[in-house]
């Protein structure tokens, strides 16, 4: 095995384990007629189960309507991936919300 091919290897082995797992489960309005759940981010474990550390969040778009709904988990996230990962390139939403302890939606 070259060097080359050592270090290429090496990085995509390192580069397929995420830390943290989000799933769509929910579509609304426009985009209620697509096919749930969909997971991500794209080298996560879909056959995880969440917990009760999961999240519970909701991507909208500029006018506060809401495309989709999901759940995330783990650790080293920011809380942006599911709006970055498919909110915005998917359906163009803009704006992700997540439940607090309350029931109360607080914008991120």
């Amino acid at each position: 095995m070259s060097d080359f091919t050592s270090r290429s290897v090496l990085k995509r082995e390192a580069a397929q384990t995420s830390t943290y797992h989000w799933m769509i489960d929910k579509a609304y309005g426009a985009c209620g007629n697509q096919t749930l759940p969909v997971h991500g981010p794209h080298d996560c474990d879909a056959d995880e189960a969440f917990g009760p550390q999961a999240e519970r969040f909701l991507l909208l778009d500029d006018d506060g309507e809401i495309y989709y709904g999901g759940i995330i988990q783990g650790t080293d996230y920011e809380g942006f991936e599911p709006l970055d990962d498919y909110g915005t390139p998917n359906a163009g939403a803009t704006e992700i919300q997540y439940q607090n302890p309350e029931g109360e939606w607080v914008i991120l």
